[in-house]
């Protein structure tokens, strides 16, 4: 039984395979979002794969995955790892899922998107340990920081 606590940091620079910028009128939109996972003492966990998706509006419960990524665990190691995502499908969609109280043409030219991150946690075989999700609004050039999840046994 393992008793350490692993934390696992990632700030996730949300780019095309470069640091994000300032958004761009006719280029890719790019949002960063600071995300934390504790895995709790006494879980075997060995990753956490990490999958951001967005909505369209009146439709949240099936989201439009855009990118993951899988983080391996150190022994109780903080890690911290950048996830690269391009948000332009979500900000371009005039259907999709918009912040509380903000119309659709605010949204776009602030280039916002309500991102839903999920977090798994797996065992060296792969198997599914526990899960969380969360959601988050974006806006392209600002740093967003979403609410920490716990994974594991608690």
């Amino acid at each position: 039984m393992r008793a350490p606590t692993a934390a696992l940091l990632l700030l996730a620079a949300c780019a095309e395979g470069r640091v994000a910028t300032e958004p761009s009128a006719h280029g890719p939109a790019f949002a960063r979002v600071a995300l934390s996972a504790t895995v709790a003492g006494g879980t075997a966990a060995s990753s956490i794969r990490v999958v951001a998706a967005y909505a369209h509006a009146g439709a949240t419960s099936a989201p439009i995955p855009m990118d993951s990524v899988t983080i391996a665990l150190g022994s109780g190691a903080v890690t911290a790892t950048p996830l690269q995502l391009n948000v332009t499908p979500c900000v371009a969609d005039p259907g999709r899922e918009l912040p509380t109280g903000i119309a659709i043409a605010a949204a776009t030219a602030r280039q916002l998107c309500v991102l839903h991150v999920g977090f798994s946690l797996r065992d060296a075989a792969g198997a599914l340990l526990d899960r969380a999700d969360v959601a988050v609004v974006t806006e392209a050039g600002v740093l967003a920081t979403a609410p920490p999840v716990v994974l594991g046994a608690r």
